[in-house]
């Protein structure tokens, strides 16, 4: 079997997730708590990868992992933190 083009790849890879149109959410609250903070943990999209994690502990693994393997840049978090208060704000229902 020949070696396969980046674009091929990518391709395949989209078709398999259904069409490619749909843009999944960049955060999405999991029902699972932090082992170290008790927090709620998040699921993020980072650079088209998907992680779960705590944004007050800063430690992040992949969907179906025990082990949080890294931390986030400064930036992330930051850029974590502004998405939550837009959504926040978004939500928020008082005249």
């Amino acid at each position: 079997m020949g070696k396969k083009s980046p674009k091929r790849v990518r391709r395949a890879w989209v078709a398999s997730r259904g069409g490619g149109n749909e843009q999944p959410s960049p955060v999405m609250a999991v029902n699972d708590t932090c082992p170290h903070c008790k927090g709620r943990l998040i699921e993020i999209d980072h650079y088209g990868e998907r992680l779960i994690g705590c944004v007050k502990c800063n430690r992040w693994g992949w969907p179906g992992s025990s082990n949080a393997f890294m931390a986030l840049r400064e930036e992330d978090l930051q850029a974590l933190s502004n998405l939550s208060d837009a959504r926040h704000k978004a939500e928020d229902t008082t005249p």
